[in-house]
């Protein structure tokens, strides 16, 4: 019931064991997307529920989410070796 847009490249890639392990219930280009195009356009969300991941690096590029979809939830990920892991931000009309 969620569609999720990975902002992970040119580090990670959804693509990576990792992360299709993590997201298990998601496919690659269905409802799991990488976002490594620099013009801010989103793949077709196949769920209304939306989950937009960011790695530490390409966090600045929430605000532009933010103001799209105003009102969700951002959530910070820590991990054991790194701190913060990543970040999530939360849309659920």
């Amino acid at each position: 019931e969620w569609s999720a847009y990975f902002y992970g490249p040119p580090r990670m890639y959804v693509g990576f064991p990792n992360i299709t392990f993590l997201a298990s219930g998601h496919q690659s280009g269905y409802n799991l997307f990488d976002m490594d195009t620099a013009d801010g356009s989103l793949p077709t969300a196949v769920a209304h529920k939306r989950v937009f991941i960011y790695l530490p690096e390409r966090l600045p590029e929430l605000e532009a989410i933010q103001n799209q979809y105003p009102n969700g939830s951002l959530r910070q990920f820590d991990g054991y070796y790194s701190s913060p892991l990543f970040y999530a931000y939360e849309v659920d009309p």
